[in-house]
């Protein structure tokens, strides 16, 4: 009984560790995404502010 309570401990522990690396991960790759989003943002400003610009007959 003794061993068994020490294997449980040590699987949760194992469990605990595995979840802990899983949600950091997550964390980054939402973190990135929010960077890709971004840059992506500030492309299209960049595309709309040229053609805005060529619509008024300027010059970069």
């Amino acid at each position: 009984m003794k061993r068994a309570k020490t294997v449980l401990r040590v699987l949760l522990v194992v469990a605990a560790g595995c979840a802990g690396a899983l949600t950091m991960t997550a964390c980054e790759t939402v973190k990135g995404a929010g960077r890709d989003v971004s840059n992506l943002g500030e492309g299209v400003t960049d595309a709309a502010q040229g053609t805005q610009n060529a619509i008024d007959g300027k010059k970069k």
